[in-house]
C-alpha cells in the first residue's frame, strides 16, 4: 500500500501533532520516512521529538536520514506476535479487508515476518512514553503495540490508527470507540483500510 502522504489522514496527523506540540511522538512503522513521518515535521520544528520505528533495514537506512530518532528493530518482541490460531480465528470470524487475501497467504506473511524479526532488536518501544502515538506497524502486532504504548503509558494524549478495517488495528479501534476515556476526533473508514484518531478525555 502506498505511503500516507499529503492525503486527508496525513493532514490530520499533521494537525493533531501540532496541536499538542511540543510533545513526544511515537510512530510505529516509519518506513523510509517519506510518508507519514513527514506529517510530524512541523511539530518537530515546534520542539517535538519523534521516535520512529522501522524493522526493514533498507527502509531504516533512509529513515535515519530524517530529523527523527530512528529506531531499528521489532516494536514489541517476536513472542508478542499473534499466534497462528489467533490469526485464523480473526480471519474466519471477522470479515475485513484481510479477507481479500487467501488465508494461506496471510499466514505466509506472518511466518516470513517472524523469520525476519527474531534476529532483530526486540521491544524497542518499551521505554518510550509518548503523548502522541501512531500505530502503523505489522498487521500481527497491533494489539500488543497498543498495550505497551497506550494502555501502559500515563503520558498518552492522542492515538492515531491506520488499517482499522484490517487485522492490524480492528480491535484497537473498537476498544477506543467503546471507551469512556477516549473521544474520536477524526475518522475516515473508506480511506485506505480505514483510519482514525482519538484524544484522551481530560
Amino acid at each position: 500500500m502506498q505511503e500516507i502522504y499529503r492525503d486527508e489522514f496525513w493532514a490530520q496527523l499533521n494537525f493533531w501533532s501540532k496541536k499538542i506540540s511540543p510533545c513526544t511522538i511515537l510512530e510505529i512503522g516509519g518506513g523510509t520516512g517519506d510518508g507519514s513521518t513527514t506529517a510530524f515535521f512541523d511539530a518537530i520544528n515546534s520542539g517535538s521529538k519523534v521516535y520512529s520505528v522501522e524493522a526493514r533495514l533498507e527502509r531504516f537506512q533512509e529513515l535515519k536520514k530524517k530529523p527523527v530518532e530512528a529506531l531499528y528493530g521489532c516494536s514489541v518482541s517476536a513472542g508478542d506476535y499473534m499466534t497462528k490460531s489467533q490469526v485464523k480465528d480473526f480471519y474466519k470470524t471477522i470479515k475485513t479487508t484481510l479477507n481479500n487475501n487467501p488465508l494461506k497467504v496471510v499466514l505466509g506473511w506472518r511466518k516470513e515476518e517472524l523469520r525476519t524479526v527474531k534476529d532483530l532488536p526486540q521491544n524497542v518501544i518499551k521505554d518510550i512514553h509518548a503523548e502522541f502515538v501512531f500505530i502503523d506497524g505489522s498487521p500481527f502486532t497491533g494489539q500488543k503495540e497498543f498495550y505497551y504504548s497506550v494502555e501502559q503509558n500515563p503520558m498518552i494524549k492522542i492515538i492515531a490508527l491506520d488499517d482499522v478495517n484490517d487485522i492490524k488495528n480492528f480491535h484497537n479501534y473498537w476498544q477506543l470507540c467503546t471507551s469512556t476515556q477516549w473521544e474520536r476526533v477524526w475518522e475516515n473508514l473508506t480511506l485506505r483500510n480505514g483510519a482514525a484518531i482519538f484524544m484522551k478525555k481530560s
